[in-house]
């Protein structure tokens, strides 16, 4: 009986092993034969989110690619803020709905400055990259602040759910630059 149930429990752990096999290996290969842009910068390719880093003008080094991202996001970041405060105004008889939104504007401008921070020791080239990885870790912080104000009554919906994620986006792709940029050095 011992026997059985050991053979049982082999097949059962094969059985999960070649599932996890087939997942990833599907999914890898879906990543390679995913259809990007011929004009693609190969350096966007490092990126999470690589459809979104060849939205950015062309740069020839990752160091400068960097630069531009967090530039990018700052400027995406900072354009979205007069859109949350106009859902604001429409919540302003819902004071937790617009608490949170309220905090979502105070940490997207502090997300503005961490970028830009970023930004400008990037430009700096040799600038010193725990700093820009502090800025960037902060902006994906601040972003992330936001869902979270949400996040701390589960009867709140974020109304600005969809712009966080496209923002945490765009910020998640500086940091991972910026980061290609250290382990090179």
């Amino acid at each position: 009986m011992a026997a059985a149930v050991a053979a049982a429990s082999a097949g059962h752990a094969f059985a999960h092993i070649l599932l996890l096999f087939l997942v990833f290996s599907t999914l890898s290969s879906a990543h390679r034969h995913f259809p990007f842009p011929s004009n693609i910068n190969p350096l966007c390719l490092a990126a999470p989110y690589p459809l979104l880093c060849a939205q950015l003008p062309p740069s020839s080094s990752t160091l400068g690619l960097a630069e531009l991202a967090a530039r990018a996001a700052a400027s995406k970041i900072s354009a979205s803020i007069p859109a949350v405060n106009r859902i604001r105004s429409r919540f302003a008889k819902n004071k937790r709905v617009a608490s949170a939104l309220d905090v979502c504007a105070e940490v997207y401008a502090d997300a503005v400055s961490d970028l830009n921070s970023a930004a400008d020791a990037l430009r700096g080239g040799a600038g010193n990259f725990g700093d820009v990885m502090t800025y960037l870790s902060a902006g994906v912080t601040d972003v992330g602040t936001c869902d979270d104000a949400f996040d701390e009554d589960p009867s709140l919906v974020n109304p600005v759910a969809h712009i966080s994620k496209n923002l945490n986006r765009l910020v998640t792709n500086s940091l991972t630059l910026a980061s290609a940029v250290k382990r090179s050095e």
